[in-house]
């Protein structure tokens, strides 16, 4: 009897130490996690701020730093994109067209499906046609109508591809998480057998 209180007290006490060690080893994992989702997420609000009160020649500045240190940050070579559409729609209200078109030809250089950046550099590029010619009339009608469908298609493809970044992004914490709680209600479940044995 002795001597299966004490192999009982034995297995008692090996299985705290487990269940002791795997905690140590989640917390640990978890911490690791946390440090990493906190690293690559450090300077993107700075630019989205920055970008959403019109301030685009800093956040150009922000994003290329952020590039500088990791060049496949694909949020921050995003925003500076955006950054350079801010200062191509800025130069084009002060008439600087030059500088416009640089600007626009980057962002296109970088987002070559964004219809909005072809419509801005088209428009900087147009000359105003003839208004009594009825073939161009009729010419510019099907024109625009084509460029706002595509423009509606491009959108619509550029918010699908958007949804998939957020999704993959999201997708790759996943088994990190359903492996720790498995691991967590096999040690939940391993306590309550030896609690139940007593």
């Amino acid at each position: 009897m002795k001597d299966r209180e004490s192999a009982l007290a034995f297995r008692l006490r090996e299985n705290i130490k487990f269940f002791l060690f795997y905690i140590f080893i989640l917390f640990l994992y978890s911490i690791s996690l946390s440090i990493h989702a906190e690293e690559g997420s450090k300077t993107d609000p700075k630019i989205e701020i920055l970008l959403s009160e019109g301030k685009y020649s800093e956040a150009e500045k922000l994003a290329i730093s952020v590039l500088e240190v990791d060049p496949t940050d694909s949020k921050a070579e995003f925003s500076l994109t955006k950054a350079w559409i801010g200062l191509g729609k800025q130069a084009k209200e002060k008439n600087n067209r030059k500088a416009a078109r640089a600007y626009f030809e980057k962002a296109l250089a970088k987002w070559p499906l964004n219809s909005e950046l072809r419509k801005e550099l088209a428009e900087l590029e147009a000359k105003a046609p003839a208004k009594n010619d009825p073939i161009l009339l009729r010419a510019g009608k099907w024109e625009k109508e084509t460029q706002e469908l595509l423009h509606g298609i491009r959108s619509d493809l550029s918010e699908i591809k958007e949804i998939l970044k957020e999704n993959r992004t999201d997708f790759d914490f996943r088994p990190y998480w359903i492996a720790t709680i498995l691991l967590l209600s096999s040690i939940v479940l391993e306590l309550f057998v030896l609690i139940r044995r007593r």
